[in-house]
């Protein structure tokens, strides 16, 4: 079997199978799925192969996961689900559709907080330097059919402050904590 491409700066890890095993477990049969952060494309692709969406669109901000994104959906995506990807930050991004299901292993870390490497390409991928955890929820929430649902991958030290910021809100965004 094929194994995903993945660049030296970052892999994917087993929070990203989690997510996946968490969200097939929920029983959601969506047409229609956004990886947001998508990186290489491991999260949407894995559910594409089982869930079949209609569509499956990715959004990534750094275009240093262009190859790999590219090489892994031509290898692994279904050849009967339509595809798009959006370069572009969360906050910028402006979705011309709304979708079911929505994924996302993001940034860990806020500004100042956890360890920063000193390659700044993983830097990014671990941190938030552009958005925060308040414009993701507010697009996804935005991003997401009346009835559709945003599943999240997350430490636990984030709990907290992401608990804060959903108050008020549905359970229409769910968390996996690690």
């Amino acid at each position: 079997m094929k194994d995903y491409l993945q660049p030296d700066f970052y892999r994917f890890n087993e929070d990203s199978l989690k997510l996946v095993k968490e969200v097939l477990n929920s029983g959601i049969r969506p047409d229609s799925l956004l990886d947001m952060g998508a990186g290489s494309g491991v999260i949407g692709l894995e559910l594409a192969k089982v869930l079949r969406p209609g569509r499956l669109d990715f959004l990534e901000l750094q275009t240093e996961w262009e190859p790999y994104l590219s090489g892994n959906i031509r290898d692994f995506l279904p050849k009967d689900v339509q595809t798009n990807v959006f370069w572009n930050s969360f906050s910028s991004w402006v979705p011309d559709r709304q979708y079911e299901l929505i994924v996302c292993n993001p940034p860990y870390y806020l500004p100042g907080r956890g360890i920063l490497s000193p390659d700044p390409v993983r830097a990014r991928c671990r941190s938030f330097e552009v958005d925060d955890w308040e414009s993701l929820l507010s697009k996804c929430l935005s991003a997401l059919t009346p009835d559709g649902m945003a599943w999240f991958v997350s430490p636990k030290e984030n709990q907290e402050l992401i608990e804060k910021l959903r108050s008020g809100k549905n359970d229409r965004l769910q968390f996996v904590w690690i």
